[in-house]
């Protein structure tokens, strides 16, 4: 699927050899970025732990494999299974906490609906629910709901670096996804080969100018 990957244009004056060339090299180039550009990620219970021993807070959880912002249905619940799995404190009882209507949060200059938000406590853990699908980027996500942001030791989001852009807040965060890292490492039930996640697989696309 040529159309998935990443592409290198060339423009030349009517010289196909030297954009061929060109397109190959930068070509070539590009896919040894493989691997390279990615932000580490680490598993739940070392994130946890890392978590645990940073002094300082609040400490940002990133769940980027179900992020809204890469095209997931963000709706995994595996890291909140795992944090209810190791806390063990009451995890049976679920209490609402806080309801409100029409919420919205900050993406830099602009205010991204989130839809009706509910607030739930599930044993020790607080659990933010949004209508619209969409990735964490604001702290009115928390605070539209009463609960301070800043004032929590650990924060698990669904998004990738948009917390860290938050002008005035200093953030500590882990990568972490619980599925497979990678579209590599996904079951695809249909596709055909070669592919654009494959290595070393270059894609040249020259067009002659007229």
């Amino acid at each position: 699927m040529p159309e998935l990957s990443g592409r290198i244009l060339v423009l030349t004056d009517k010289d196909k050899d030297t954009a061929n060339r060109l397109a190959t090299a930068i070509g070539e180039e590009f896919v040894s970025m493989r691997g390279k550009t990615a932000p580490d990620s680490v598993s739940f219970d070392e994130a946890v732990s890392t978590a645990a021993a940073f002094n300082g807070s609040p400490v940002v959880m990133a769940d980027p494999a179900d992020k809204a912002g890469g095209g997931a249905p963000s709706d995994n619940t595996t890291i909140l299974r795992r944090r209810i799995e190791r806390d063990v404190q009451d995890a049976a009882a679920v209490t609402v906490t806080a309801l409100r209507r029409d919420c919205r949060q900050s993406f830099g200059p602009t205010q991204v609906p989130l839809g009706d938000c509910a607030a739930i406590r599930v044993g020790g853990l607080q659990v933010v629910l949004i209508t619209n699908r969409t990735q964490a980027s604001g702290l009115e996500l928390f605070r539209n709901l009463g609960i301070e942001p800043q004032g929590r030791k650990l924060l698990v989001v669904k998004s990738t670096n948009h917390f860290m852009a938050r002008s005035g807040v200093s953030w500590f965060e882990i990568g972490t996804g619980p599925r497979a890292p990678g579209p590599c490492h996904l079951a695809f039930q249909t596709e055909t080969r070669p592919r654009p996640m494959d290595a070393k697989v270059i894609y040249v696309l020259t067009r002659m100018g007229r």
